[in-house]
């Protein structure tokens, strides 16, 4: 197992939290309209979650809507 030296964390134990990490953004209300965004970027499978450029302008676009 690969493990951080500088944390003294396996890999295990950092897919372990990642799995067990459930965020409940909806009981965010100022985060109601990027809900659909972060729930993209945060997907368990990695193939669901978008690229990190289509994470980034989904944000802009998200900000810029906001500004508006």
């Amino acid at each position: 197992m690969t493990s951080n030296p500088g944390s003294g964390r396996t890999a295990s134990d950092l897919k372990s939290a990642w799995n067990s990490f459930n965020p409940d953004f909806d009981r965010i209300a100022k985060l109601a309209s990027s809900v659909p965004v972060l729930k993209k970027m945060l997907d368990k499978d990695p193939r669901h979650r978008p690229s990190a450029g289509s994470a980034a302008a989904l944000l802009r676009d998200l900000g810029d809507k906001t500004l508006s």
